[in-house]
């Protein structure tokens, strides 16, 4: 996991898509980056939707 994965997971944490692109822009990296940093996420239990064209979702609000 990144230092950049707990960042984004607060701003996917509204429950709307964000893209990649967005999400990049939003942090001043790739979207490489992005996608790297958001890898083994499901292994913590925190899973995404991730849907070409629309971006990333978290699939349950975070608590906390």
């Amino acid at each position: 996991m990144l230092p950049l994965t707990f960042p984004i997971l607060r701003t996917l944490s509204d429950g709307a898509f964000h893209s990649g692109e967005d999400l990049a822009e939003q942090f001043g990296v790739s979207r490489a980056t992005i996608w790297n940093a958001l890898q083994g996420l499901d292994q913590l239990g925190v899973r995404l939707f991730k849907i070409p064209g629309r971006g990333y979702q978290l699939t349950d609000r975070l608590n906390g």
